[in-house]
């Protein structure tokens, strides 16, 4: 019996008699975006808030099951910068835990621009320790319950209270200035 956010694979052989492995997204997928322009210094963003069932149309408040993810950065030719997909855990009111999963870096050195893209086929990255063994944890009042930060509804204005749960796209700009896309492709459970 399938459940809704059960990952589906179709299985046939070609023409040619090579055994093709097709990918179906699960039911129940969301698609989320964020774009920021112009940041010079470092912000952090509710990525997928996972307890807001309204507006990222989701089921299930546990933890997000992102699918696939591509990231972009233009950058000023001054710029060094590092942002990294992660999600949130503990959090109290006082404060919680960013577990850091993936890092896009850039610099002067390295040019101006940077992609990354994480189709993460076939298993998806689950954003819970429950999947996740990583020694790169931060803790800090800005990921309490009782802040709120800037999110994909308006990545302008903190406008969202951190929860566990929750992912963030965390961006550190050191000089120069950045223009950031991220797009991703997830469920929740």
């Amino acid at each position: 019996m399938h459940d809704k956010t059960e990952f589906f694979r179709t299985v046939f052989v070609d023409e040619f008699g090579r055994q093709e492995i097709s990918q179906h997204t699960p039911v129940g997928s969301v698609h989320v975006h964020l774009h920021i322009t112009g940041l010079t210094t470092g912000a952090d963003f509710i990525y997928i808030d996972i307890s807001d069932e309204v507006n990222y149309k989701h089921s299930g408040t546990t933890y997000a099951h992102i699918e696939n993810s591509w990231i972009d950065i233009s950058a000023s030719n001054t710029a060094a910068y590092q942002a990294t997909l992660g999600y949130l855990t503990d959090v109290v009111e006082s404060a919680g835990t960013f577990v850091h999963l993936f890092t896009i870096n850039g610099s002067k050195a390295q040019g101006n621009n940077n992609s990354l893209i994480l189709p993460f086929f076939p298993t998806h990255a689950r954003m819970t320790d429950e999947f996740v063994v990583t020694h790169d944890r931060i803790s800090s009042s800005i990921y309490g319950s009782g802040s709120t930060l800037p999110s994909t509804l308006d990545p302008n204005t903190s406008n969202v209270n951190p929860n566990t749960g929750d992912v963030v796209l965390s961006v550190q700009v050191s000089s120069g200035s950045i223009d950031i896309s991220i797009n991703s492709g997830f469920h929740a459970h």
